[in-house]
């Protein structure tokens, strides 16, 4: 039973959090047989002191802050109803732990045999007085706080320790610089202020100052910062010569700091040492950014600060520093420190003529409003001898999704244009064919159009009949608004017959209107190449549809109809169109051509061209078995209608029995047309197909024929019952 329940042992034992293999009471027996461990080593005296040091650092090196609770403030209750109030720390639990650090420390008061702590009081900030266990082992081995300081994952920890090695005197003295430096970058205050006092210390007992700026500068301790800044104060003159610190001071994750850094900045421009050391100090920003940590949160401000370095007294040095280093900050990860690259190259003389232009592409396209803003200066920058020879970038950057973009490459490129007409006919094909793609955002299309038929008007206009009919004929409504502009500005004889007829087809009704009014200005040329103009009959458009079906038929007397381009005609999709050539047929109609008509038509699959083609059964195959073979698919499929084509049915019907009575190759043929709908037809229709190989067979008895008559068997009435007699 574990708190009060029942627990499946075999389920509890497997779990990674078990509470019967390491249960809280085998945690507290554990701490409690360090601690009497630890007791016992003591009291054997200096013979097992090194096993005691080494079990009390690996105790205290084991304390981690992020295992640890958090101070609180409890009130309890008393039996006289007086409210008790105490405090608790973020170790209180922890019994060796407080047991090593505060066994001796009286506001500290220990519970149910130390495994709980408690306090009267909040729990102070600094630690100013010493309660550890066992004072004099610790003083005997000050390396170990010093490891505790260096190692220590614990505030706690870090609290004791340099309390403890304060009362070292001697050896804090022999702490060398690179100790103490370790010291003031650690991230816990007490172990940074314990190395900031030993700095004060010498600083002031007549060590230079000078070597612990730095370091003092980048100590995460405010107090140790605010020292620094205090020095340099007392002498700026001197220390503005110190590239390394300058560059510390500037790229401070401290506000205050990087504040004092344009002071110093400002005392160091008046020296006439100025020049050398503003030139290292530019080539050690630019190792400093190519190394920077992109997710660090204050690289915004810091950017900002070295930015304000560049245009002010850094500005001639900045001009100098070396290009590639400069260059290769475009690739940095942050967004920050690639627009402060943008802003320091436009300070160097060769400028951006050796920034790759897919960089520059990258700036203007990037989603960040300040990477396209450093993007557009450098390219208003370049110089206009390489911006002609790149007519695809001005392509990429009107076409842009942005409008910003857009609008930033207007100038530039409405100032090229006018005086160089070549980078125009270069230009204007990329922007055109861009009008062929999906719009990338609302305004591109109306952009990219303002320039074809503004600036670009003369170089759009050049192109030749056929793109105006692709772009007529794009889905993009941007083509298509390109095509219906320069559709009237072309001679009408560029287009040929085809392309004319095609523009029917279009969704541009002007482009519609143009082509039925062209077709119709040049009869005579429309009507020699009709097998083109046809082509309108293709169109979806019912205006389009409507107008040639009017023309076509008041042209029907022309010597220009041919059978193939009639039967084209009855052979179309749209009914209009049928209707035509079923019309143009029976004015056109030569019995001479009768065949021809009659095998080509009678494959369509209309219903009311199957009928119309009936009215020709008998000139075109009447007495010509061999034709009639080549119709029988169209028998077929007129007798197969259900429910309809009925007078088709019936025409077809009578003249194949007709055919049946004046040759036996002609019976055979329909013979085997009844065959099949005598079985697969309507049942209403299958006596008619009965009947007709009835007669087949009568008139060619030796005609094979699937009609096979079966004798008739005379079967004797049934007898009437006997009146009376049983029931038959």
């Amino acid at each position: 039973m574990l708190g009060g329940r029942y627990v499946d042992i075999a389920k509890e034992i497997v779990r990674p959090d078990s509470r019967l293999a390491l249960s809280q009471r085998t945690h507290d027996y554990l701490r409690r047989r360090t601690w009497r461990t630890l007791r016992r080593l003591a009291l054997r005296g200096a013979a097992d002191e090194r096993d005691w040091l080494r079990l009390a650092m690996g105790v205290l090196l084991a304390a981690d802050d992020a295992d640890a609770a958090v101070a609180a403030r409890h009130e309890d209750a008393g039996w006289n109803r007086e409210t008790r109030v105490w405090h608790s720390g973020p170790y209180s639990r922890w019994l060796v732990v407080m047991q090593l650090l505060h066994r001796h420390d009286a506001e500290w008061t220990a519970l149910a045999g130390g495994l709980y702590w408690r306090r009267e009081t909040p729990p102070a900030e600094h630690r100013a007085q010493r309660g550890e266990a066992w004072p004099e082992r610790w003083d005997r081995h000050p390396e170990a706080l010093l490891q505790l300081m260096q190692q220590s994952r614990c505030a706690g920890v870090h609290a004791f320790a340099a309390r403890a090695l304060q009362d070292n005197r001697t050896f804090c003295q022999a702490l060398d610089g690179a100790q103490l430096r370790e010291l003031l970058a650690s991230a816990w205050n007490d172990t940074a202020r314990f190395a900031l006092t030993l700095v004060r210390e010498r600083i002031e007992a007549g060590e230079p100052a000078g070597p612990w700026l730095v370091p003092l500068i980048d100590s995460p301790l405010d107090e140790a910062r605010r020292h620094a800044l205090d020095l340099i104060a007392e002498d700026p003159a001197r220390y503005s010569r110190d590239v390394e610190l300058l560059l510390r001071l500037l790229v401070s994750a401290d506000a205050e700091v990087r504040r004092a850094s344009r002071l110093l900045l400002q005392a160091a421009a008046g020296q006439l040492e100025a020049p050398d050391s503003f030139d290292a100090l530019c080539t050690a920003l630019l190792g400093w950014l190519a190394r920077c940590d992109a997710q660090a949160p204050e690289l915004a401000a810091i950017c900002e600060n070295l930015q304000w370095a560049l245009q002010n007294p850094l500005r001639e040095a900045g001009a100098k520093a070396p290009l590639a280093a400069l260059l290769a900050l475009f690739d940095h990860a942050s967004p920050d420190v690639v627009a402060l690259a943008a802003e320091w190259l436009l300070l160097h003389p060769a400028s951006v003529q050796g920034l790759p232009i897919e960089v520059l592409t990258r700036l203007l396209q990037s989603d960040d409003e300040r990477l396209r803003g450093a993007g557009v200066r450098l390219f208003t920058a370049l110089p206009d001898d390489t911006l002609l020879a790149q007519p695809a970038l001005f392509a990429v950057f009107c076409a842009s999704s942005m409008p910003r973009v857009r609008s930033a490459v207007a100038p530039k490129l409405a100032q090229l244009l006018p005086g160089h007409p070549d980078f125009g006919a270069a230009l204007m094909p990329m922007l055109r064919d861009e009008l062929f793609r999906t719009e990338a955002a609302e305004g591109v299309f109306d952009s990219l159009l303002q320039w074809l038929c503004g600036p670009l008007a003369e170089h759009t206009r050049a192109g030749d009949s056929a793109t105006t009919v692709r772009l007529l004929e794009a889905r993009s409504k941007g083509a298509q608004r390109l095509g219906a502009w320069l559709l009237p500005q072309q001679p009408a004889e560029a287009f040929d017959v085809l392309q004319t007829a095609s523009l029917g087809l279009v969704d541009a009704a002007a482009a519609r209107q143009w082509a039925c009014e062209q077709l119709a200005a040049r009869p005579e040329r429309t009507l020699a190449q009709l097998d083109d103009a046809l082509r309108i009959f293709d169109s979806r458009w019912d205006d389009a549809l409507a107008w040639a079906r009017q023309w076509f038929a008041s042209q029907g007397q022309s010597p220009q109809w041919t059978p193939a381009l009639l039967v084209r005609l009855c052979d179309h999709k749209d009914p209009g169109a049928q209707r035509l050539g079923r019309e143009l047929l029976t004015a056109h109609f030569e019995l001479t051509d009768v065949t021809t008509y009659m095998l080509q038509l009678s494959q369509h699959p209309s219903s009311g061209m199957q009928l119309f083609v009936t009215n020709w059964l008998a000139a075109a195959a009447g007495g010509k078995p061999e034709v009639l073979a080549r119709l029988e698919p169209y028998f077929l499929t007129v007798l197969s209608q259900a429910n309809r084509g009925r007078l088709a049915k019936a025409r077809v019907s009578e003249f194949l029995a007709a055919q049946a009575e004046q040759s036996e190759e002609a019976a055979r043929i329909v013979a085997r047309v009844f065959a099949r709908q005598a079985v697969s037809g309507a049942i209403s229709e299958r006596a008619r197909y009965v009947a007709g190989l009835r007669s087949i067979q009568q008139r060619y008895p030796a005609l094979e024929n699937p009609l096979q008559a079966a004798p008739v068997r005379a079967v004797a009435p049934r007898r009437a019952a006997v009146a009376g007699g049983p029931a038959a």
